[in-house]
Protein backbone atom coordinates (compact mmCIF):
# COMPACT_ATOMS: atom_id res chain seq x y z
CA UNK A 1 0.00 0.00 0.00
CA UNK A 2 1.35 3.40 -0.92
CA UNK A 3 0.17 6.97 -0.31
CA UNK A 4 0.11 9.60 -3.04
CA UNK A 5 -0.51 13.29 -2.32
CA UNK A 6 -2.32 15.20 -5.07
CA UNK A 7 -2.19 18.98 -5.09
CA UNK A 8 -4.61 21.08 -7.19
CA UNK A 9 -2.55 20.61 -10.37
CA UNK A 10 -2.28 16.86 -9.75
CA UNK A 11 -6.04 16.71 -9.37
CA UNK A 12 -6.52 18.55 -12.69
CA UNK A 13 -4.16 16.06 -14.38
CA UNK A 14 -6.09 13.13 -12.87
CA UNK A 15 -9.38 14.64 -14.08
CA UNK A 16 -7.97 15.06 -17.60
CA UNK A 17 -6.78 11.45 -17.60
CA UNK A 18 -10.20 10.23 -16.45
CA UNK A 19 -11.92 12.45 -19.03
CA UNK A 20 -9.82 10.98 -21.85
CA UNK A 21 -10.70 7.42 -20.77
CA UNK A 22 -14.39 8.24 -20.36
CA UNK A 23 -14.75 9.97 -23.74
CA UNK A 24 -12.80 7.17 -25.43
CA UNK A 25 -15.16 4.53 -24.04
CA UNK A 26 -18.43 6.48 -24.06
CA UNK A 27 -18.34 8.89 -27.01
CA UNK A 28 -22.09 9.68 -26.79
CA UNK A 29 -21.76 11.36 -23.40
CA UNK A 30 -24.03 11.23 -20.36
CA UNK A 31 -27.39 12.69 -19.42
CA UNK A 32 -26.32 13.18 -15.81
CA UNK A 33 -23.07 13.34 -13.85
CA UNK A 34 -23.51 12.67 -10.11
CA UNK A 35 -20.73 13.68 -7.71
CA UNK A 36 -20.70 12.00 -4.31
CA UNK A 37 -20.02 14.70 -1.73
CA UNK A 38 -17.54 15.63 -0.52
CA UNK A 39 -14.56 14.38 -2.47
CA UNK A 40 -16.52 13.12 -5.47
CA UNK A 41 -18.00 16.58 -5.97
CA UNK A 42 -14.51 18.06 -6.31
CA UNK A 43 -13.46 15.35 -8.77
CA UNK A 44 -16.69 15.93 -10.72
CA UNK A 45 -15.83 19.65 -10.88
CA UNK A 46 -12.46 18.74 -12.40
CA UNK A 47 -14.11 16.35 -14.84
CA UNK A 48 -16.62 19.00 -15.90
CA UNK A 49 -13.69 21.24 -16.90
CA UNK A 50 -11.84 18.42 -18.67
CA UNK A 51 -14.77 16.91 -20.59
CA UNK A 52 -15.98 18.43 -23.88
CA UNK A 53 -18.75 21.03 -23.65
CA UNK A 54 -22.17 19.40 -23.50
CA UNK A 55 -20.73 15.93 -22.87
CA UNK A 56 -22.73 15.67 -19.62
CA UNK A 57 -26.09 17.40 -20.01
CA UNK A 58 -26.48 18.12 -16.30
CA UNK A 59 -24.60 17.72 -13.05
CA UNK A 60 -25.83 17.13 -9.49
CA UNK A 61 -24.25 16.02 -6.21
CA UNK A 62 -25.56 13.60 -3.60
CA UNK A 63 -24.67 13.51 0.10
CA UNK A 64 -23.62 10.27 1.72
CA UNK A 65 -20.96 9.67 4.35
CA UNK A 66 -19.89 6.77 6.47
CA UNK A 67 -20.68 7.33 10.16
CA UNK A 68 -16.91 7.14 10.89
CA UNK A 69 -16.30 10.08 8.53
CA UNK A 70 -18.80 12.25 10.38
CA UNK A 71 -17.04 11.60 13.70
CA UNK A 72 -13.77 13.13 12.56
CA UNK A 73 -13.51 16.54 14.17
CA UNK A 74 -11.61 19.76 14.59
CA UNK A 75 -9.30 18.42 17.32
CA UNK A 76 -8.15 15.61 15.10
CA UNK A 77 -7.60 18.10 12.27
CA UNK A 78 -5.31 20.19 14.51
CA UNK A 79 -3.32 17.12 15.56
CA UNK A 80 -2.91 15.87 11.99
CA UNK A 81 -1.59 19.24 10.83
CA UNK A 82 1.33 18.92 13.27
CA UNK A 83 2.37 15.37 12.33
CA UNK A 84 5.20 14.60 9.90
CA UNK A 85 4.15 13.23 6.53
CA UNK A 86 5.63 9.75 7.16
CA UNK A 87 3.42 9.40 10.23
CA UNK A 88 0.36 10.57 8.30
CA UNK A 89 1.11 8.00 5.59
CA UNK A 90 1.37 5.25 8.22
CA UNK A 91 -1.94 6.30 9.80
CA UNK A 92 -3.63 6.27 6.37
CA UNK A 93 -2.44 2.71 5.76
CA UNK A 94 -3.63 1.58 9.20
CA UNK A 95 -7.02 3.26 8.67
CA UNK A 96 -7.41 1.58 5.27
CA UNK A 97 -6.66 -1.86 6.71
CA UNK A 98 -9.09 -1.28 9.60
CA UNK A 99 -11.81 -0.24 7.13
CA UNK A 100 -11.25 -3.38 5.06
CA UNK A 101 -11.58 -5.55 8.16
CA UNK A 102 -14.67 -3.75 9.46
CA UNK A 103 -16.49 -4.10 6.11
CA UNK A 104 -15.49 -7.70 5.42
CA UNK A 105 -18.53 -9.94 5.26
CA UNK A 106 -21.03 -7.15 5.91
CA UNK A 107 -23.92 -6.56 3.58
CA UNK A 108 -24.64 -3.14 2.16
CA UNK A 109 -27.98 -3.03 3.99
CA UNK A 110 -26.16 -3.36 7.34
CA UNK A 111 -24.15 -0.20 6.72
CA UNK A 112 -27.17 2.05 7.30
CA UNK A 113 -26.33 4.39 4.40
CA UNK A 114 -28.78 6.10 2.08
CA UNK A 115 -28.06 8.95 -0.31
CA UNK A 116 -30.11 12.12 -0.54
CA UNK A 117 -31.43 11.85 -4.10
CA UNK A 118 -33.81 14.82 -3.80
CA UNK A 119 -31.67 17.15 -5.95
CA UNK A 120 -31.62 14.72 -8.88
CA UNK A 121 -33.57 15.73 -12.01
CA UNK A 122 -36.14 13.79 -14.01
CA UNK A 123 -34.55 12.10 -17.02
CA UNK A 124 -35.77 10.49 -20.24
CA UNK A 125 -36.03 6.72 -20.57
CA UNK A 126 -32.74 4.80 -20.63
CA UNK A 127 -30.61 7.61 -19.19
CA UNK A 128 -26.82 7.45 -19.19
CA UNK A 129 -25.41 8.37 -15.78
CA UNK A 130 -21.82 8.90 -14.65
CA UNK A 131 -21.23 8.56 -10.89
CA UNK A 132 -18.05 10.23 -9.64
CA UNK A 133 -16.22 9.81 -6.33
CA UNK A 134 -12.69 10.46 -5.20
CA UNK A 135 -11.88 6.89 -4.13
CA UNK A 136 -13.36 3.42 -3.80
CA UNK A 137 -12.26 1.61 -0.67
CA UNK A 138 -14.84 -0.99 0.37
CA UNK A 139 -17.12 0.03 -2.50
CA UNK A 140 -20.09 0.47 -0.17
CA UNK A 141 -20.60 4.19 -0.80
CA UNK A 142 -20.58 4.01 -4.58
CA UNK A 143 -22.69 0.83 -4.55
CA UNK A 144 -25.36 2.48 -2.39
CA UNK A 145 -25.47 5.52 -4.68
CA UNK A 146 -25.60 3.41 -7.86
CA UNK A 147 -28.36 1.21 -6.39
CA UNK A 148 -30.38 4.32 -5.47
CA UNK A 149 -29.93 5.71 -8.99
CA UNK A 150 -30.96 2.39 -10.55
CA UNK A 151 -34.05 2.37 -8.36
CA UNK A 152 -34.92 5.97 -9.24
CA UNK A 153 -34.28 5.79 -13.00
CA UNK A 154 -35.10 2.15 -13.68
CA UNK A 155 -33.23 -0.93 -14.77
CA UNK A 156 -32.71 0.50 -18.28
CA UNK A 157 -30.48 3.26 -16.91
CA UNK A 158 -26.83 2.85 -17.90
CA UNK A 159 -24.65 3.74 -14.91
CA UNK A 160 -20.87 4.09 -15.12
CA UNK A 161 -18.48 4.98 -12.31
CA UNK A 162 -15.30 7.08 -12.23
CA UNK A 163 -12.83 7.60 -9.38
CA UNK A 164 -9.24 8.67 -8.94
CA UNK A 165 -8.25 5.51 -7.06
CA UNK A 166 -9.52 2.06 -6.12
CA UNK A 167 -7.68 1.00 -2.97
CA UNK A 168 -8.78 -2.64 -2.57
CA UNK A 169 -8.71 -5.75 -4.76
CA UNK A 170 -12.39 -6.68 -4.58
CA UNK A 171 -14.68 -3.77 -3.66
CA UNK A 172 -18.44 -4.33 -3.62
CA UNK A 173 -18.63 -2.23 -6.78
CA UNK A 174 -15.57 -1.51 -8.87
CA UNK A 175 -14.91 1.57 -10.98
CA UNK A 176 -15.38 1.64 -14.73
CA UNK A 177 -12.83 4.48 -14.98
CA UNK A 178 -9.92 5.14 -12.63
CA UNK A 179 -6.38 6.53 -12.48
CA UNK A 180 -5.02 4.05 -9.89
CA UNK A 181 -6.14 0.49 -9.12
CA UNK A 182 -3.13 -0.72 -7.19
CA UNK A 183 -3.77 -0.12 -3.47
CA UNK A 184 -2.80 3.55 -3.81
CA UNK A 185 -4.24 5.74 -1.06
CA UNK A 186 -4.61 9.31 -2.25
CA UNK A 187 -4.33 12.40 -0.06
CA UNK A 188 -6.47 15.05 -1.76
CA UNK A 189 -6.44 18.82 -1.19
CA UNK A 190 -9.66 18.43 0.87
CA UNK A 191 -8.26 15.61 3.04
CA UNK A 192 -7.89 16.31 6.73
CA UNK A 193 -4.20 15.34 6.62
CA UNK A 194 -3.34 17.33 3.48
CA UNK A 195 -0.27 19.55 3.70
CA UNK A 196 0.88 22.00 1.04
Amino acid sequence: MKVLTLNEEGLRMAARRLADDIVGSCPDGFDLMVGIRRGGAFVADGLREALPDGYCRCRRDVELQRPSTKRKGDRLFAILRKMPIWMLDTLRCVEARMLQLSCRGRRVEEMGLSPDTAPLPSLDEKPRILVVDDAIDSGVTIRVVCDALQERYGTDAVIKTAVVTVTTDAPLLDADFYCCHDHTLVRFPWSMDYKR
